[in-house]
């Protein structure tokens, strides 16, 4: 626990230089309050503390608090303590503390009112002094959600333990994300360390801090789209070899890295090797594992697609038809351009975690020239370098065939698009020819209309000059048909001067009434037809 807690409001305004490593404090702060609304919640106050005392012998003596933290009042009112192996639950309530909980100093006297109380189990202590490790959880409900706690809750806990400002650069990868993607644009740094040497001597080691960010992939067990997941691990480590203190900060841990965690504890015993208790890398192996472990299986998951379409490209048939051949379309390319991407990602993960694995190295190196044993857990991140380059090379080998897959889909629909241009400029050709053949018959027939009409106008004009004529006689032909019948009679008389006369013959009225009569009826029926033939067009037409 840190002897001198900063005021958290300030963090890490008030860090030193030296703790800085060059970082700039306020700008630092400030983008802190300004991804705050993305990186916490404001309705979720939890905090999740796992404590492992010194000297503690007894296998599995791994203790977690759950402090749920209540903003009606300024600290917490209840802190659970329970044992892990036997699920055994102690609530201590606040009252019991002299002073309230504000900081870490207060939970770490909470401890011991609660080690007091009957109902603890009882510890074994060994004689073997070794390092008490004190661990901060910080989850979110999912990997694309902000932090189930507060902004105020997490800069108490940096600024109780002094933690180093580089590690804001790591949280800013966390948080709310509407797209997987958002992890490519994250730090391109992925570890960054800390070590201040002993001031009374040249060689040793006071303390030191490192965090990392580990990405993995992990089955997300959905069956729509892609079954893997982009997850990562954030992990603060600081160790004071004066105080015999290691506090950890953990960011969305992974279920398999807790798992082997406690397995690593519970591992302890009093016949562990005082060196191996004590080495400060030996717990980071449980997160490490999990980075490197399930590679094989999604290496064979792309490689799968990748195979795929692979063969697609190679065995389709070109310059023949079949009714077996592969069916070859853009969507192909689209799919394969996806491959690709997560290809191109997991080699940047891969990168990530080899930088991760040599800071590490490198820093057991270091450890074990000052006498610190680390050489085990030297020779474990090695074997796990080893692991992830073999699966970068594999990615690589992917990355060109798919390179060369791509390339192949692409001259395959090529050419096929080609050979059904070339099919349609035929079909085209053909029907430009048969077009020309209808075009010359319509213009023969055209023409022929053009002689009929011609024909039928030569026609219309004699048929008028008849029609004249005929109009021209018509009057004469009218009088003589009268004169000619018996309804006008010529009589002679004994006067010589008026010796012959024409005399109307009395039934002339009835000549008059029936022609009359029929000139209406003509009319009439003329009238009627033709109103009858435009209701019926009209009706057609509609």
């Amino acid at each position: 626990m840190a002897d001198n807690p900063i005021d958290w409001r300030r963090y890490p305004l008030q860090m030193t230089t030296a703790a800085s490593l060059g970082s700039d404090l306020e700008d630092c702060y400030n983008r802190l309050l300004a991804d705050s609304p993305r990186l916490f919640s404001s309705q979720h106050k939890k905090l999740e503390y796992w404590f492992l005392p010194q000297n503690l012998s007894k296998q599995g003596q791994l203790y977690l608090f759950s402090a749920l933290v209540c903003y009606s009042c300024p600290h917490p009112t209840v802190l659970q303590l329970f044992r892990e192996t036997t699920c055994q639950r102690v609530y201590i309530p606040a009252a019991l503390c002299a002073r309230p909980v504000e900081n870490d100093h207060d939970v770490a006297d909470l401890l011991q009112v609660g080690h007091g109380l009957a109902t603890l189990p009882k510890f074994e202590m060994s004689d073997q002094e070794s390092h008490e490790h004190s661990f901060f959880i910080f989850r979110q409900k999912d990997s694309w959600s902000e932090f189930l706690t507060t902004r105020e809750i997490f800069q108490q806990i940096l600024a109780s333990q002094s933690v180093f400002p580089p590690f804001l650069d790591f949280v800013h990868a966390f948080g709310f994300k509407i797209s997987d993607l958002e992890h490519e644009n994250q730090s391109i740094e992925c570890y960054r360390r800390h070590i201040v040497h002993r001031s009374d001597s040249l060689e040793g080691v006071e303390l030191y801090e490192l965090c990392y960010n580990l990405q993995f992939f992990e089955l997300n067990g959905r069956s729509v789209n892609t079954p893997w997941s982009l997850r990562q691990t954030g992990v603060y480590q600081k160790v004071n070899f004066q105080t015999k203190t290691t506090v950890w900060i953990l960011l969305q841990p992974s279920k398999r890295a807790e798992k082997r965690l406690k397995d690593a504890f519970g591992s302890r015993t009093s016949q562990t090797p005082l060196t191996e208790m004590n080495s400060p890398m030996k717990l980071h192996q449980p997160f490490l594992h999990v980075a490197v472990s399930g590679w094989n299986e999604y290496v064979a998951y792309l490689r799968k697609d990748v195979n795929a379409l692979d063969e697609k490209a190679c065995f389709s048939r070109v310059g023949q038809e079949h009714k077996c051949d592969f069916e070859v379309t853009f969507a192909d390319s689209q799919k394969l351009q996806l491959v690709r991407r997560r290809l191109l990602r997991a080699s940047s993960v891969l990168d990530s975690s080899l930088e991760v694995l040599c800071g590490c190295i490198l820093h057991c190196r270091e450890l074990e020239l000052q006498g610190i044993e680390s050489a085990k857990m030297c020779d474990q991140i090695a074997s796990y370098t080893a692991q992830l380059e073999g699966h970068k090379r594999k990615i690589e080998v992917l990355l060109v065939q798919s390179s060369g897959t791509t390339h192949l889909l692409l001259k395959i629909l090529e050419y096929r698009n080609n050979e059904v241009i070339h099919a349609n400029s035929e079909t085209l050709r053909s029907n430009v020819r048969l077009i020309g053949l209808i075009a010359g018959d319509t213009k023969k027939e055209n023409e022929n209309m053009s002689r009929l009409t011609e024909q039928g106008r030569k026609d219309s004009i004699s048929v008028r000059a008849l029609t004249l004529v005929a109009t021209f006689y018509l009057p004469g032909t009218f009088l003589a048909t009268i004169f000619s019948s018996n309804l006008i009679q010529v009589q002679t008389r004994a006067d010589p001067v008026q010796a012959t006369h024409f005399v109307i013959a009395g039934e002339f009225w009835v000549y008059s009434v029936i022609t009359v009569a029929l000139m209406a009826l003509t009319v009439g029926l003329t009238v009627g037809l033709e109103k009858r033939w435009s209701k019926n067009k009209a009706s057609e037409q509609a």
